[in-house]
């Protein structure tokens, strides 16, 4: 039987998107402006994203054809281990 894991809105983004580095360079290509540090905080703040990122990520996943959803900023989601 396999394990199931919850992660964290941050935890997600990063998963689906890429790590702190390439998401901060990739968050300018919509226009919004992001130092890596801030993004590295987001997953010590219990996974919160602040909700002025929520649209630029939203955005930033259509261009790279990624499945990122509200839901997923919102909540996270659970994966297999």
């Amino acid at each position: 039987m396999s394990e199931q894991i919850k992660q964290t809105p941050a935890e997600t983004v990063s998963d689906i998107l890429g790590g702190t580095r390439e998401l901060a360079r990739e968050l300018k290509r919509v226009g919004c402006q992001v130092d890596q540090s801030n993004i590295s905080r987001w997953k010590g703040n219990g996974g919160l994203i602040p909700s002025k990122y929520h649209r630029p990520l939203l955005e930033l996943a259509k261009l790279k054809r990624r499945r990122l959803t509200e839901k997923h900023l919102i909540h996270g989601r659970v994966v297999d281990a």
